[in-house]
């Protein structure tokens, strides 16, 4: 900034005059003046030169306002930076992240899809299971129906076929 206003002598040198009397305690109107006429015994310019002289520096320093705007974009990615030159670090930090976004999201939709897949697999062996215990309960309960069919007629068969005094069986073929 200070050498924006070093480059513009006139209005450059017309700002140190009003500084300089602002630091001795004018202020105001007479500010202005007296550093007018100071300006004009030195350098021989009437107003309208300083006034083309002040719009000369606002004009320098919007310029440079807007190229420090534009680098500003190119640094954050905004705009791209110019032919052969390599994206800034925060550029290529806002690419990686924009990247890394999307491999989080797809990572997210897989392991959703891979839930998914998990809950019907459990629901699939829950049911299996429920399946293989019925099964069992089933045949439990057939086996102990048969276990006890037999044993029924086990006894029925020794009550009616062996002797209550001799252990001898009875038959119906007696030689």
């Amino acid at each position: 900034m200070a050498q924006l206003l070093a480059d513009d002598h006139d209005f450059g040198a017309y700002l140190k005059i009003v500084k300089s009397l602002t630091g001795g305690g004018m202020a105001g109107p007479l500010l202005y003046q007296t550093a007018f006429n100071a300006y004009s015994a030195v350098t021989g310019h009437d107003l309208p030169a300083l006034l083309a002289s002040a719009d000369r520096l606002a004009q320098t320093l919007a310029d440079d306002r807007a190229r420090v705007l534009a680098r500003h974009r190119q640094k954050l990615g905004e705009t791209a930076p110019p032919p052969g030159t390599p994206p800034s670090a925060l550029a290529q930090l806002a690419g990686q992240e924009a990247q890394l976004q999307a491999t989080v999201a797809d990572l997210t939709r897989q392991l959703a899809e891979r839930g998914q897949q998990l809950a019907t697999a459990q629901q699939a062996l829950a049911a299996e299971r429920q399946k293989a215990q019925g099964a069992l309960a089933s045949y439990e309960v057939a086996q102990a129906a048969a276990a006890a069919e037999v044993q029924t007629h086990r006894q029925a068969t020794q009550s009616f076929l062996v002797a209550p005094s001799s252990d001898k069986p009875l038959t119906t073929n007696q030689q």
